[in-house]
């Protein structure tokens, strides 16, 4: 086709039915839609925090307040182990990267019901919705990693050689939230029970993983069970990586990985099957 000028014009179709396309189609279409995941990302930096008097403030005493309190609760009161490191130290990181995986899944979870009318008036691949607003948890995570930085210093914490390993394990963290999150936002079109749900299951699994405790308090009959959930073999590596702590042995790594991957696999086929009629439901 010749434009007013006479010049060839490249005109791309899309062919759009109930079936999904090829998965090499689908990673082909996300990265063409990086601008839009680029400028979707952006705004949820922004708009989480537009028209607050502290602002970025917030990002450092969300995961700093409850720290200090737990500090003061499980570290001082009940004297609960923290493997050698102040429980400041240790409840902190946990926190943190905990933190990750938590806002990512619940900023991707409800990306649908907040942006639903450009599902309905556009087409694009829909998985860029989640997948944006979720990746800017990265953000809260970054601030909150430096914080406990800088009070590693204060506190005269030695920092680890394997800390060079810590932002492979963001990554791997922020990778499982944002699986999760995909087929949570999915299913939250289709029953908004998820919505209110979600977080409270995230509360249950904070207290389900390491995050607050070491996993030596766990009774030795329950640890294969225990971890299978893959945030624990996640939050112990990077506790490990940043302060030292005993890092999970290689059989809970290697369950953590295996029961991970089964994990973003079953999330992947939820959102594949829930998201084909998306604007239908929203």
């Amino acid at each position: 086709m010749l434009d007013a000028r006479g010049s060839s014009v490249h005109r791309e179709h899309h062919r759009i039915s109930t079936s999904p396309p090829p998965l090499r189609t689908q990673i082909r279409e996300l990265l063409r839609a990086r601008d839009l995941f680029v400028l979707i990302f952006g705004r949820e930096v922004r708009v989480r925090y537009k028209q607050t008097a502290l602002g970025l403030i917030w990002v450092v005493l969300q995961p700093l307040v409850p720290a200090l309190i737990f500090a003061a609760v499980f570290g001082a009161f009940a004297r609960l182990p923290s493997e050698g490191s102040p429980y400041l130290l240790f409840a902190l990181a946990g926190l943190v990267v905990y933190g990750l995986f938590s806002n990512a899944v619940a900023r991707s979870g409800t990306s649908f019901l907040r942006d639903g009318n450009l599902v309905t008036k556009v087409y694009f691949p829909r998985a860029v919705l989640p997948l944006a607003a979720g990746t800017a948890a990265i953000v809260d995570f970054l601030v909150g990693s430096l914080v406990l930085l800088v009070l590693m210093v204060a506190l005269g914490q030695g920092f680890a050689v394997a800390i060079v390993t810590a932002p492979a394990i963001a990554i791997a963290v922020l990778s499982l939230g944002l699986a999760v999150g995909l087929a949570v936002s999915a299913l939250t079109a289709h029953y908004r029970d998820f919505a209110i749900a979600v977080p409270f299951v995230l509360q249950v699994l904070l207290y389900g993983s390491p995050v607050l405790y070491s996993s030596e308090l766990v009774p030795a009959s329950l640890q294969g069970i225990y971890a299978l959930n893959p945030m624990v073999g996640l939050i112990e590596s990077f506790r490990s990586a940043l302060l030292g702590t005993a890092p999970p042995s290689s059989a809970d790594l290697a369950m953590a990985a295996a029961s991970g991957v089964v994990l973003v696999g079953v999330c992947l086929v939820v959102y594949a099957r829930a998201s084909r009629d998306l604007s239908d439901v929203i």
